[in-house]
């Protein structure tokens, strides 16, 4: 559905931005079954991809965890 989408987004978001966790581990852990999908679909919905997104984030306290 489109909020559980949306909500995946924004949690992706949260941890690409404040942690260090893998993005195929951030994608797994969303419920995605390919790495590949969520790269898709995080584009789609951003305009970059998750390692872009996060390499131009600011940390709020960048964690592995």
């Amino acid at each position: 559905s489109k909020v559980l989408a949306e909500t995946r987004l924004r949690l992706a978001a949260n941890r690409l931005k404040n942690t260090d966790i893998p993005v195929a581990e951030i994608a797994f852990d969303l419920g995605y079954t390919d790495a590949s999908n969520f790269t898709r679909a995080f584009r789609a919905k951003t305009g970059v991809s998750p390692q872009t997104f996060r390499d131009n984030a600011t940390p709020t306290s960048r964690r592995k965890s």
